[in-house]
C-alpha cells in the first residue's frame, strides 16, 4: 500500500473524531471501534477507510455513484442498503454505489483506480468490479459470485469465485486483462484472500475438510502452508489475509460459535486476539507500523475495528 504510514497516521487522527468507541478488552490489547451506520466492515486503509456499511437510507446529496474512477454525487433517493464507503481525514464519510448495484462494497483505492465487489440489482449474483478513469470494468467468473480481493500497482487483480459445485477456486487477473484460475494442487478449494509483496499471494485453501492458510507467488510456487497453533497445537480452518515484513496475519476457528485473529511474527510465538471468545473477528489487513484493521460481528450489528501497532513487522 502506498503511503501507508501516512495513511495510518491519518487514520488514528480521524478516528479519534469520528463516532467511535474508544476501549480497552483483554489486558494489552488496546482497540478502536468504527461504526458509520447498522452495521461496518473495513475492507482496506488507502485513502482512508473504505468497506461497506448497512444504512437505513440515503437521500440526495448523501451518496456518491462510482464512475471513471471517481465519486460522483448521486441523484434521487436510495432504498436501505449495503453501501460501499470512503472516510478520509478532514472529509465527511461517502456512501457510494457502483453503477446498476443493489449492494456495494469498496475493497481498495489503488492507482486513481476504486475496486471491489456488488449484488447485481436483479439478484442474480456478485460481479467483481473496477472502476478506473479510463472506465469501468465487471468480472464475473463464478457461478453465483465473484470477489475481487486485492490489486497492484500495475493493476494486476487477484480474488475468489465460486462453481456451480459450490467450490472455490482463486484468480488472477494480468494488468491487460487475461485471467487465469488459481488452485492449490490437490486442494478442495481455494481462496485468495490478498496481495502481498514481492509478488505473492495470501489465501485459504481446503483439504481433507479442514481450511489451511497459504502464502505463495502468483504463480503458486514456493507455497508456504500456515496453521494457527495456540499453545501449541494447530487450530482448526485457517486463512491468511496479510503479510507485512516478518509478520504475517489471519485467522482461525475457534468453535462453532467464534472465530479468533492471530498475528504470527518471525522467532515468536502466534499471537491470538479476539474481543470475545463468541465473537468472529474478521481480520483484513497489516499496515507498517504494525496496525491490525477489520471488522468483527459480535452480540449487534458488525463494527470495525482497529488495533494499534499491535505487532513490530
Amino acid at each position: 500500500m502506498r503511503n501507508i504510514r501516512h495513511f495510518a497516521a491519518v487514520i488514528l487522527v480521524f478516528v479519534f473524531l469520528s463516532a467511535v468507541t474508544v476501549a480497552d478488552t483483554t489486558p494489552g490489547l488496546h482497540r478502536i471501534l468504527i461504526q458509520f451506520g447498522h452495521g461496518t466492515r473495513i475492507f482496506g486503509v488507502t485513502e482512508g477507510l473504505v468497506g461497506d456499511v448497512a444504512k437505513n437510507a440515503l437521500k440526495q446529496g448523501q451518496w456518491w455513484t462510482i464512475e471513471k474512477g471517481t465519486l460522483v454525487l448521486g441523484k434521487g433517493d436510495l432504498k436501505p442498503g449495503i453501501f460501499g464507503y470512503v472516510k478520509a481525514s478532514k472529509q465527511k464519510i461517502k456512501y457510494a454505489v457502483f453503477s446498476g448495484a443493489a449492494t456495494t462494497t469498496i475493497v481498495g483505492i489503488k492507482i486513481g483506480c476504486i475496486f471491489g465487489f456488488y449484488t447485481q440489482s436483479n439478484g442474480a449474483g456478485i460481479l467483481g468490479f473496477r472502476s478506473c478513469p479510463s472506465g469501468d470494468l465487471v468480472y464475473d467468473y463464478g457461478y453465483n459470485a465473484t470477489f475481487l480481493t486485492g490489486m497492484a500497482n500495475n493493476g494486476l487483480l487477484v480474488g475468489f469465485h465460486d462453481n456451480a459445485h459450490l467450490q472455490f477456486s482463486g484468480f488472477i487477473v494480468s494488468p491487460s486483462g487475461t485471467e487465469r484460475e488459481f488452485v492449490v494442487p490437490g486442494a478442495d478449494g481455494t481462496k485468495i484472500l490478498g496481495l502481498a509483496s514481492r509478488r505473492r499471494v495470501v489465501g485459504t485453501f481446503l483439504k481433507g475438510g479442514t481450511w489451511h492458510g497459504f502464502v505463495a507467488d502468483l504463480n503458486g510456487r514456493h507455497l508456504v502452508i500456515v496453521d494457527a497453533k495456540i499453545k501449541g497445537k494447530p487450530a482448526h480452518d485457517t486463512g491468511v489475509v496479510a503479510v507485512q515484513g516478518r509478520c504475517t496475519l489471519g485467522y482461525f476457528d475457534v468453535n462453532q460459535n467464534g472465530q479468533s485473529g492471530f498475528a504470527r511474527c518471525k522467532g515468536k510465538k502466534d499471537l491470538a486476539f479476539t474481543f470475545n471468545p463468541t465473537f468472529f473477528m474478521n481480520p483484513r489487513g497489516l499496515l507498517e507500523d504494525g496496525t491490525v484493521f477489520g471488522d468483527f460481528d459480535g452480540n449487534g450489528p458488525t463494527e470495525g475495528f482497529l488495533l494499534p501497532k499491535f505487532v513490530k513487522p
